[in-house]
């Protein structure tokens, strides 16, 4: 029994060296990482393909592994000038992480950090922060009516991120000594805002642009008014000499035929008075009112049952009133009284 117990215990502890052997030179690298293998501080072997790997037990060999994934940065918020000298507030942002075919570059970089990776991630982020700050001075290189525009699609705000991007993937993605092992994969503007002073400054103009276009109008309004009532005034004047020319005309042609039945009724004038006597009599008679009238009045006199007993013959009836008697007095329409 003691030999039997003591060959079993050497199997276990024999296996637990085994495992702990196996633990110690071993490690794995799964599809979302990238590991560095490193001997004394020194860079051995890049592993970026996910798997089982082998490799000498700590302290001879150490490994560390990064997440590949994407990671967040944002600048803090800070004043920029545009080029027409505004002052625009800026909140800015970058998205970036851990190039799997640089892993080593990266380690190298930033090891001095720590002897962890979130050491080395938080350095890696300071360095994208302090770019993305510097990129952000490309704004000066646009007016504000440029970056904010009521036009659709005229806004120059994507080309601004894109050069910003350019920049940072200038600075973090160079070759050699300029290489960090970060990739940039995209850069943008988080926020925009006015500083107090800038908002009022906008404001006062936006008031004073909006008083000028009303005065512009009111402008507008008058000039067009004005030319109206030249128009209209033009138009009347034409349209009143028109009229009074017209009416000219037909006051001549009016004073033509009256001249030349005046000429007519001169010729025997008792016959005229006569004539307008019975116009006005067939004028009071067809009439739908009831009028009464004196027989002196003008045009009833030949109602007046004595007028033809006191004409003498060749004598019109009803003109002896306006005929002077053979004394030179007037003659009554009724003869005396």
């Amino acid at each position: 029994m003691p030999k039997q117990k003591f060959i079993l215990t050497s199997a276990v502890a024999f296996l637990f060296i085994v495992v702990l052997l196996v633990y110690a030179m071993t490690y794995t690298v799964r599809f979302t990482e990238a590991a560095v293998v490193t001997r004394f501080g020194d860079v051995q072997t890049e592993a970026t393909e996910p798997g089982l790997r082998f490799k000498w037990f700590y302290p001879v060999e150490g490994v560390t592994k990064y997440e590949t994934t994407n990671r967040l940065s944002q600048a803090r918020i800070e004043t920029y000038q545009t080029r027409d000298d505004r002052q625009l507030i800026v909140g800015a942002f970058a998205i970036w992480r851990v190039k799997p075919e640089e892993v080593g570059t990266f380690y190298r970089r930033f090891s001095n950090a720590g002897t962890r990776a979130a050491d080395h991630y938080r350095a890696a982020a300071t360095l994208v922060e302090d770019t993305l700050r510097s990129s952000m001075s490309e704004i000066s290189a646009y007016s504000m009516s440029e970056l904010f525009t009521p036009v659709e699609g005229a806004s120059r705000l994507e080309e601004l991120e894109g050069r910003v991007l350019a920049q940072m993937q200038a600075t973090l993605e160079g070759q050699g000594e300029r290489a960090f092992g970060i990739e940039v994969v995209t850069a943008g503007i988080a926020r925009t805002s006015l500083p107090q002073t800038t908002s009022e400054a906008a404001l006062e103009r936006m008031r004073q642009d909006r008083a000028r276009i009303v005065t512009g109008l009111q402008e507008r309004g008058q000039s067009e008014a004005l030319q109206i009532r030249s128009t209209a005034e033009s138009n009347a004047a034409t349209i009143l000499e028109f009229a009074q020319g017209r009416a000219r005309q037909i006051r001549a042609r009016g004073d033509e035929e009256a001249a030349r039945y005046l000429a007519q009724m001169t010729e025997v004038p008792g016959l005229a008075i006569y004539l307008k006597n019975l116009e006005l009599l067939e004028d009071a008679m067809f009439s739908r009112a009831t009028l009464l009238f004196s027989t002196d009045t003008p045009g009833l006199n030949l109602l007046d049952p004595e007028l033809f007993q006191a004409v003498e013959p060749g004598e019109i009836p009803g003109t002896a009133i306006f005929t002077g008697s053979s004394d030179g007095s007037e003659s009554q329409g009724r003869g005396d009284e």
